[in-house]
């Protein structure tokens, strides 16, 4: 029986340096051993809708957050190659990378679940704006200073007990009036770690 090759999305940024340099290195390695069905390096390819069992993206944190977003809640497991400067969400190194992506495709690592956070902002109760956010999100009342009324809603999946059910079945589980609310996913905490 041939086991079936892992199908890839390759993303990077074409205008800097280090992401294009790594992905023009590691791509025909990549391609020996999986088939790459697309391949991203300005940031308009529709993700959200693509099919492909990883995303391999060569950039820093903040990419990985642009590709989250772009994602969409296409549950793709994403790899991030560290060729930015902090590397805390694109952990890999580029040194460690064909390691790593061995052990990936070859279906012997264990992939982490992270939250996405929808943030509307909603005036005169009409929704005016919507977000994706992975990690945090921080709603600020901007350059006016005086406080502003927020309430925060948890929804997308069942629970019991979280808070009281508003009309679109989110439950709500706070109201205040303050000039800024970071949400902030506590990557771990459920992970023992």
């Amino acid at each position: 029986m041939t086991v079936p090759r892992p199908r890839i999305v390759l993303v990077g940024d074409a205008r800097k340096e280090r992401s294009a340099g790594a992905l023009a290195r590691h791509e025909p390695w990549l391609r020996r051993r999986c088939d790459i069905v697309a391949r991203d390096l300005d940031g308009t390819l529709d993700l959200s809708r693509i099919r492909a069992d990883l995303v391999v993206l060569f950039g820093g944190d903040g990419s990985i957050l642009s590709v989250a977003r772009r994602l969409a809640g296409n549950s793709l497991p994403v790899l991030g190659v560290n060729t930015g400067r902090f590397g805390f969400l694109a952990e890999v190194t580029l040194e460690g990378f064909r390691d790593v992506a061995t052990r990936v495709l070859g279906g012997r690592v264990r992939t982490s679940d992270r939250m996405m956070f929808e943030v509307a902002v909603s005036r005169a109760g009409r929704t005016e704006r919507r977000f994706l956010a992975l990690n945090d999100a921080v709603i600020a009342r901007g350059s006016v200073s005086r406080m502003a009324h927020m309430r925060l809603h948890v929804g997308g999946e069942a629970r019991a007990g979280v808070g009281r059910e508003d009309a679109r079945g989110e439950d709500e589980v706070g109201r205040a009036r303050l000039d800024e609310l970071v949400l902030v996913e506590l990557v771990g905490a459920a992970e023992g770690g």
